[in-house]
């Protein structure tokens, strides 16, 4: 009996030992994340408050995300809860102007986080100049998980196109431009593209399937996020 308890102590200790080496790496991971964001938010701002409100979204919606995950160490989420913590202000502001839809899905943390960002970022532009600046404007969220691949559908319709990055219809680069555009499809190794028309805008992220549910490992991907944010800008 002494030995058959001692060795499940043993099993149990080695169990929290390596849940505890996961937890200093993610946590190691996200505090990356945030530090680059900072960095990156802080170019081109010409003030205080100008740095910190969508320096203060975007850690908001990493928060939003790791908050997401399952109590299990497993590091997953459900989709439907990522989009629901991320839409959250602009549903309460706009109430079924903004509506979001897709099958029940378990992501891996770096798709809740990258998802997340990409959301927050899309429900930041059209606060500021879709939503919030046509009352006729919707927002239809979808993600579909069909076959290999993955598609997340942002579409705003029966407005008209605007936005600081859609003079003339060509989108700028911004940093939110390319966090949307580069970043995260980067990151969860798919594309996007951005459209915009008469109606307002349509944005299309498609990513392997298998990027997205799986959680990436510890010695390799799991810090790929920060690692893309700081490439993006290493030769600027």
């Amino acid at each position: 009996q002494v030995r058959e308890r001692t060795a499940e102590l043993e099993r149990a200790t080695t169990a929290l030992a390596v849940q505890a080496r996961e937890a200093v790496h993610r946590s190691s991971n996200l505090l990356s994340v945030v530090h680059t964001l900072a960095l990156q938010s802080a170019k081109g701002s010409r003030s205080l408050a100008e740095f910190l409100d969508p320096f203060l979204g975007r850690v908001r919606a990493l928060a939003d995300a790791t908050r997401s995950m399952g109590a299990d160490g497993e590091a997953r989420a459900r989709l439907s809860a990522v989009a629901e913590a991320a839409l959250a202000v602009p549903r309460a502001t706009y109430g079924e102007r903004i509506v979001w839809s897709g099958p029940p899905l378990e992501i891996g943390q770096t798709a809740a986080q990258q998802l997340s960002l990409a959301l927050h970022e899309l429900a930041t532009n059209t606060h500021k100049y879709g939503l919030g600046a046509s009352d006729g404007l919707r927002v239809t969220v979808t993600w579909s998980a069909d076959g290999e691949d993955f598609v997340l559908l942002w579409r705003e319709h029966g407005g008209a196109a605007a936005g600081p990055d859609a003079a003339a219809g060509q989108p700028t680069e911004g940093f939110g431009s390319t966090l949307l555009m580069s970043i995260v499809p980067a990151t969860l190794q798919g594309k996007a593209e951005r459209c915009f028309d008469a109606g307002g805008m349509t944005y299309r992220l498609v990513a392997p399937l298998a990027a997205i549910r799986d959680q990436p490992s510890a010695e390799g991907e799991a810090d790929l996020a920060s690692r893309i944010i700081e490439a993006s800008f290493r030769n600027e």
